[in-house]
């Protein structure tokens, strides 16, 4: 049975810690977000293709340190790639599966570390293909 969360008394948010799993969907919104990016690694939603579920998505990135916030004067969904993500993606280095979160902060890490063709179940983007592909 469910226990209702404990509210602050003074500001009567939650007192709740908030799991997140490094998910199929996120390894997709991650690969766009590194697709799209410049060459100084800055990314905006705004032209990026991405539907409103990866959009609300996104942000989720950050906890696992694949992306930061971009400040750029009026421009709103403005996101920095971040070291290790690349690398990341071309599955040279692991990542922690479920990080816990407390009021949009990161609080702990958990689970194993996982390489991302252990979620993605091994499938291969556009260039990867293209790279792999020999002329007969």
């Amino acid at each position: 049975m469910a226990t209702k969360a404990e509210v602050c008394p003074h500001c009567g948010a939650k007192m709740v810690l908030y799991p997140h799993s490094l998910s199929l969907s996120l390894i997709r919104v991650l690969y766009i977000v590194v697709r799209e990016a410049d060459s100084d690694g800055l990314f905006t939603v705004k032209g990026s293709g991405m539907n409103r579920n990866q959009a609300g998505n996104l942000q989720k990135l950050r906890y696992w340190g694949f992306i930061s916030r971009a400040d750029l004067d009026g421009i709103g969904g403005a996101w920095h790639v971040c070291k290790g993500t690349v690398e990341f993606l071309k599955g040279e280095v692991p990542m922690r599966k479920k990080v816990w979160t407390w009021r949009g902060d990161v609080d702990s890490f958990d689970g194993p570390e996982v390489y991302v063709d252990s979620i993605t179940g091994g499938w291969k983007y556009r260039p990867d293909y293209a790279r792999e592909a020999q002329p007969r």
